[in-house]
């Protein structure tokens, strides 16, 4: 299997489709207060159609993902990145959405990209599920709320809402977090 960055840049067509699209969209869509949003990761731009095409900017490492979300949501923008330090090039005072990807993001780089996403924006909106107790292999990196208070707070962020959301395969909750700049 294929590691991080390699994996989800692959042009792997299985991982396309989210078989619950549904899960924690409204949730992360009203956390989204501020405007415009960068959604990292957007994959196939499960949240496009909620925002006005001005709104959203969807970025994402795979191509075949990204012409499958342009597909899907004519009129928004989509773009390849091959690095988080590439989103400073578009100006942002908004939101940015991290949809399940901080859980795919290896221990030594977290910081980096958290300290990207809290330069570029007022807020960060994560939803994933929160725990170390979820990690299971080289893909599948959660962390504790702790662990990422740790990371926000350095930057001069802090939680401002959680709102958790029951995700029925695995019958647990999900966490939507809105971190805010203090």
């Amino acid at each position: 299997m294929k590691a991080g960055k390699e994996y989800w840049s692959s042009n792997r067509s299985d991982r396309s489709v989210n078989p619950y699209p549904e899960i924690g969209r409204a949730e992360v869509v009203e956390s989204c207060r501020e405007l415009p949003v960068l959604d990292f990761g957007c994959g196939v731009g499960r949240l496009a159609g909620e925002f006005e095409p001005q709104d959203y900017r969807g970025v994402d490492i795979n191509a075949d993902r990204l012409r499958k979300a342009a597909e899907l949501n004519p009129g928004h923008t989509f773009d390849l990145v091959d690095n988080h330090k590439e989103i400073r090039k578009w100006p942002m005072n908004g939101s940015i959405i991290v949809d399940n990807v901080l859980i795919h993001i290896p221990d030594i780089d977290i910081v980096d990209l958290i300290k990207t996403f809290c330069e570029c924006s007022r807020s960060v909106v994560q939803c994933e599920h929160i725990g170390r107790r979820w990690r299971g292999g080289r893909l599948s990196l959660h962390r504790e709320l702790d662990e990422y208070r740790g990371m926000f707070r350095a930057q001069g962020f802090d939680i401002d809402r959680t709102i958790e959301v029951m995700n029925p395969r695995l019958k647990a909750n999900m966490s939507v977090i809105t971190w805010l700049r203090k």
